[in-house]
């Protein structure tokens, strides 16, 4: 599930595995420059922040407790999402 702060960014979003073991593939649609993925936990709390350079697919890859995450999507041309990752066992 995706979440909506700018509904056409979000709506190019594909996001799988979701739930995931704690791999997760997010294709943009299209190549951007400067990308900055924020993950948090259901608390709020920064569990990691990575940087991608144009590209239009993110590969992450993070351990943590079963539950669910918040991921937030910037990029140098001004794009904003967010979404939902649910981690399982």
């Amino acid at each position: 599930t995706v979440g909506t702060q700018d509904a056409p960014f979000n709506a190019v979003l594909s996001i799988y595995p979701n739930p995931t073991p704690g791999n997760l593939t997010i294709q943009l649609g299209e190549t951007y420059t400067n990308i900055t993925l924020t993950l948090t936990n259901v608390l709020g709390q920064v569990i990691l922040t990575k940087a991608y350079d144009q590209t239009d697919v993110l590969q992450l890859e993070w351990e943590g407790a079963p539950g669910m995450y918040t991921f937030y999507l910037s990029t140098a041309e001004g794009n904003v999402a967010s979404g939902k990752a649910y981690r399982r066992l």
